[in-house]
């Protein structure tokens, strides 16, 4: 099964494909890539909700700062010491 981050570069990759081949779909080719791709996109942001809720391995972490292009480290956030 797909990680978040291979979700969300699934559907950057599929619209990229709409947006640079989208003259050659068919009107229901386009409108399923399109539909595939909003799949990948919801499918990513519920893994990135959840591992913001629940903390998550640091690798999940970094992963995600990767896939999204961050250039500056930053730190998951933890649960303040109570």
């Amino acid at each position: 099964m797909p990680s978040g981050p291979e979700h969300y570069r699934t559907a950057e990759e599929l619209i990229a494909g709409v947006e640079q081949y989208g003259d050659d779909f068919t009107p229901e080719g386009l409108t399923a890539q399109i539909a595939i791709a909003q799949v990948h996109a919801m499918l990513a942001l519920a893994a990135a909700t959840a591992l913001g809720t629940n903390g998550g391995p640091d690798e999940d972490w970094r992963e995600w700062r990767r896939i999204a292009g961050c250039v500056k480290p930053c730190e998951p956030r933890r649960e303040a010491a109570k």
